[in-house]
């Protein structure tokens, strides 16, 4: 996922018995603690740099600088991008375009990267409808819970919702609802949930899109996540190489 700093990668071995229904209210309802942008001492863990201050005059300099980077990008490589304003501006606001500018420690030429890659990446997972929703389980929401019977959605979108509910059902990642000492978030992989995943395209790409929904909903409205990243930990204790799908690897 484009937006994501992921910051660690560690062995711990956590009750795996979760669902993914669990996982997915562990994702909505987690509140990040209130960001100390004085005490960065654990930040040095992983080499990371501190949190820009972001005051009203910095912020309102990196947006417009965001926009010229944003302006100068050939069409082809923001096409995404592009529809997006046009299609969901209220989704491509000045919390959206933040979230990027953090990611890249305000490095508005790197943001500008990542954001258009991000939303190409969006367009050809969720398609040409779904992508444009607020990526939620709301009924307005990309992946509303009772899409079955929603008369507005094509027959193609809700292969794509149904395929990513079945991504979700593996429950192979899941968001703890927890923080470190430094206040980044903490997501928890265990790659032995994969063993019933057939490795074929359709569910390939459910998984995927279930990995954006689980992480978008750890960093969106989060801004302890956003300015110091999101700490991934990883149980293989019972990893089998054949659940290793390396076409699945690539996808992200």
């Amino acid at each position: 996922m484009s937006i994501t700093k992921k910051t660690s990668s560690s062995s711990a071995e956590v009750d795996s018995s979760n669902s993914a229904a669990n996982a997915t209210s562990a994702a909505a309802a987690a509140a990040p603690p209130t960001a100390n942008s004085s005490d960065h001492s654990d930040i040095a863990i992983y080499g990371q740099q501190p949190p820009k201050e972001e005051t009203p005059e910095f912020l309102s300099s990196s947006f417009a600088e965001l926009d010229r980077e944003l302006d100068n990008l050939p069409e082809e490589k923001k096409a995404g991008w592009l529809k997006a304003k046009e299609k969901c501006p209220e989704l491509v606001g000045e919390g959206h375009r933040l979230m990027f500018l953090r990611c890249e420690v305000f490095r508005a030429d790197d943001a500008a990267i990542r954001i258009t890659k991000y939303w190409n990446k969006r367009i050809e997972l969720f398609g040409e409808n779904l992508a444009f929703k607020p990526l939620t389980m709301e009924a307005n929401g990309a992946l509303p819970k009772n899409y079955a019977n929603d008369s507005s959605l094509s027959n193609e979108d809700k292969t794509i919702i149904e395929t990513t509910f079945n991504g979700m059902s593996h429950a192979f990642i899941r968001p703890t609802n927890t923080f470190d000492s430094a206040g980044r978030a903490l997501i928890f992989v265990d790659p032995s949930r994969l063993s019933k995943y057939k490795h074929v395209e359709e569910e390939r790409r459910g998984v995927i899109r279930s990995t954006w929904y689980f992480f978008h909903s750890m960093l969106e409205n989060n801004e302890s996540a956003q300015k110091l990243g999101i700490v991934v930990i990883g149980y293989p204790h019972h990893v089998k190489l054949s659940y290793v799908d390396r076409k699945l690897l690539k996808m992200n």
